[in-house]
């Protein structure tokens, strides 16, 4: 099965576990929720996407954030 090269925002949403809603607005302000930057996102005219491998490195960035938060000495 070929994996798309391109993800519309709603594709995006579903593939990283939140809404397309929660997406566009992040593009907006720069971050998906409290501290986590937006994933990178690609502008073509007026059609935003994503490409899979850009989330799976932002996914991993932001699990190894989550370690270094979770190992920091209180």
């Amino acid at each position: 099965l070929m994996r798309p090269l391109l993800l519309n925002t709603r594709e995006a949403a579903k593939v990283i576990g939140t809404t397309s809603g929660c997406l566009k607005r992040s593009r907006v302000t720069g971050r998906l929720y409290r501290g986590i930057k937006t994933p990178p996102f690609l502008k073509l005219g007026k059609a935003v996407r994503y490409r899979p491998e850009d989330l799976e490195d932002w996914a991993r960035e932001l699990e190894q954030h989550k370690i270094r938060e979770t190992l920091k000495p209180i």
